[in-house]
């Protein structure tokens, strides 16, 4: 969508660094509130009927929808329209938006450390410029500014039924705002559809679902372990990268879902371990007939800190390492 309210976000960079801190949600949000009333007390008083707990899934819930469909702008520009519109309701001005983008830029940064740079600062303060601004204009009726998606990787469709939630914690139904956005299923997928049948055989936590939700569209691929050995999950960028890679490993995306995580030993052996015995990631790379991996193993604990197993990202460096 061009013209001249229109703003170029780079999807790509945004979700890659979104995904960084999907095993920190739970601490994201809790960090975000704390910085949030510290730095501007003046809001708190707007969440004083708020259950906190509630309020922090929430946020990490709104981010993750907005980060999924950022190339779908016309399903999501409705529902942050409608978004905005209810936060007059809750007290919220035009003048509260920066405040929440600041604090919320503050403390990814703080928590990705070395791995955030200028650039993701200049890309998040365009993404949050846009939404806030959308949500804005639709609370006085004035025109929107649009997205217009740069950059953004292959999505594949998964099934979701969700809804933008606010700031401010709160019982309406959002399938009763009438808005065309505020409630969508999108096409069925494979890997998903293998996760919630895992999830439920699993009794797998909340917190582990938003991570599913929050790296299914990430530009590296993730691929979970259980701690029964079964590979349980793999992510868009994960079924694209193992599809294409399937004459060398033997077995495409499909195959390995749900099945032993040995079919990844069997052809990187180097990649077995322990979950027990992992204190933290750890990255390797590895050699498969002509191609060239960077793989990270990190554990996954719940919110209890029992461990459930781990997630493999994979990266294909085959073109960038120099062979002797």
């Amino acid at each position: 969508m061009d013209g001249e309210n229109s703003v170029s976000l780079d999807v790509k960079l945004l979700r890659q660094s979104f995904a960084l801190l999907a095993f920190q949600a739970e601490e994201l949000a809790e960090r975000f509130y704390e910085r949030l009333f510290t730095d501007y007390p003046h809001l708190e008083s707007l969440f004083v009927n708020a259950n906190m707990p509630a309020q922090q899934k929430k946020l990490i819930q709104s981010l993750s929808t907005v980060i999924k469909s950022l190339d779908q702008p016309d399903k999501l520009r409705p529902v942050l329209e409608e978004l905005g519109r209810r936060h007059v309701d809750y007290g919220v001005t035009a003048e509260d938006y920066e405040p929440v983008a600041l604090s919320l830029l503050a403390v990814m940064q703080e928590m990705a450390g070395d791995a955030w740079n200028e650039r993701l600062t200049v890309v998040w303060q365009e993404a949050l410029e846009a939404i806030a601004t959308i949500m804005i204009n639709a609370s006085v009726a004035k025109p929107q500014k649009q997205f217009v998606a740069n950059n953004s990787t292959p999505s594949g469709i998964s099934t979701h039924q969700g809804h933008m939630s606010s700031f401010q914690d709160h019982s309406h139904n959002p399938t009763e705002a009438g808005s065309a956005g505020s409630n969508y299923q999108e096409d069925s997928n494979m890997s998903l559809q293998s996760t919630q049948q895992a999830a439920s055989q699993n009794n797998q936590s909340e917190s582990f679902q938003q991570f599913y939700g929050m790296v299914e569209h990430s530009p590296l691929a993730f691929i979970f372990v259980d701690l029964q050995g079964e590979v349980s999950y793999i992510n868009n960028s994960g079924q694209e990268l193992i599809n294409e890679l399937a004459g060398t490993l033997g077995f495409d995306a499909q195959g390995l879902v749900g099945g032993p995580v040995t079919r990844i030993y069997d052809v990187a052996p180097e990649l077995k371990v322990n979950p027990a015995s992992l204190r933290g990631p750890k990255k390797l790379e590895v050699n498969i007939r002509e191609e060239v991996l960077d793989i990270n193993i990190v554990p996954v604990r719940d919110d209890a800190n029992q461990m459930m197993g781990f997630f493999q990202t994979w990266d294909r460096i085959t073109d960038r390492v120099v062979r002797l």
